[in-house]
């Protein structure tokens, strides 16, 4: 029997990316704003923990030592990619693509086919392993996960650039809920899956590696893993409008420029623009007009979408402050219906030229 230790520094790296994680899965569970998708964030935690601590009981020397430990259904790497397709849809969307739904069959797949082979008597598992599940089965699961994966990283990217146009058509508050810090995030998971797919290949057909070999993946996957749930716990208290299956507005022909005019002239006299978090709909719901006769006002207001529509009478009644009060940039920022000072700078900079400082200091 061999001897355990679990003070190599092996095993204390990976025990500690397991710390950070398993404290990230708790700071989840109690955000309260967002909690199914901080929910299936933590699966994707718990899915990575599991992914590192066979390495973690491996580098101690457990296996060797308790031979039955070695198969543990704790190993689910097909669940990664779908669990991230599936975080983002319920972050963004009303409703869950039944594609995404159906790619979690996988990792159960791989959940049923794990647990019965650690439940087989153990000559049965011994020929199994060595003549099925090395060379076959647990290669076909690796390679699976990794174009899972990619897959997941190519859906987000591409989900991401609709979510942030719809956004900006339906909300005053893209700036502050831009869900790019997730696409780009996650380029680096698809290098290191590539990584572990170069791993698996090489074991496979060129020469058999050992656990030395494996370890940059694993130590790298926790590390990102745990930067991605930072991240979102970093945002603090924040909910995403959830994007409709099909936004498609029908615009119509006979629309004319005093038809617009008289919306824009209502929306400006009401100043609805000084509502943080401003929907699509909460204008129209003040109006008493239809979605469509607000979008047509917005196009030929020659304003790109919503969002810039709203920033522009933001950007206007922040300018008359600035010149004629004495206020702090961030009580200006609020009054002008702007959540933080930061986004308001952004805003203020894109349609002036100039930050709210150096506009006040050239208006006196």
């Amino acid at each position: 029997m061999s001897e355990i230790n679990f003070f190599n520094w092996h095993s204390v790296a990976l025990a500690v990316i397991i710390m950070m994680l398993s404290i990230n899965c708790v700071m989840l569970l109690l955000r309260q704003e967002e909690q199914q998708a901080n929910r299936i964030l933590v699966l994707l935690l718990l899915t990575t923990i599991g992914l590192i601590l066979p390495d973690v009981l491996g580098f101690a020397g457990v296996y060797g030592a308790v031979e039955a430990l070695r198969y543990m259904p704790i190993f689910f790497e097909t669940a990664v990619g779908p669990l991230v397709m599936l975080y983002y849809a319920v972050l963004t969307k009303q409703q869950t693509p039944k594609a995404i739904k159906y790619s979690m069959f996988i990792p159960l797949t791989e959940l049923i086919y794990r647990v019965v082979l650690y439940c087989l008597p153990s000559a049965s598992q011994d020929w199994w392993v060595v003549h099925w599940h090395e060379p076959i089965f647990d290669s076909a699961f690796t390679l699976v996960a990794v174009a899972l994966i990619a897959i997941s990283v190519i859906w987000v990217f591409v989900m991401n650039r609709q979510y942030n146009q719809w956004l900006a058509d339906n909300s005053s508050v893209k700036t502050d809920l831009d869900t790019s810090w997730l696409s780009h995030s996650l380029w680096l998971l698809l290098m290191i899956a590539l990584y572990w797919a170069y791993i698996d290949i090489t074991d496979i057909f060129i020469t058999i590696l050992n656990h030395q070999a494996e370890y940059p993946f694993y130590f790298t996957l926790g590390i990102s893993v745990f930067l991605l749930s930072q991240i979102v716990i970093s945002q603090g208290e924040r909910t995403y409008p959830k994007m409709p299956q099909t936004a498609m507005v029908q615009y119509n022909q006979n629309y004319n420029l005093q038809q617009a005019s008289e919306i824009i002239s209502s929306f400006k006299a009401k100043e609805l623009y000084l509502k943080p978090r401003l929907s699509l709909v909460d204008v129209t719901s003040s109006l008493a007009i239809g979605e469509d006769e607000l979008a047509q006002a917005i196009r030929l207001s020659n304003t790109p979408n919503f969002n810039q529509f709203v920033n522009y009478f933001r950007v206007e009644k922040a300018k008359q402050d600035l010149r004629q009060t004495n206020g702090d940039i961030l009580s200006i920022a609020l009054e002008s219906g702007v959540n933080s000072k930061a986004s308001f700078n952004r805003v203020f900079k894109d349609y002036v030229n100039q930050t709210p400082s150096e506009f006040r200091k050239a208006s006196r």
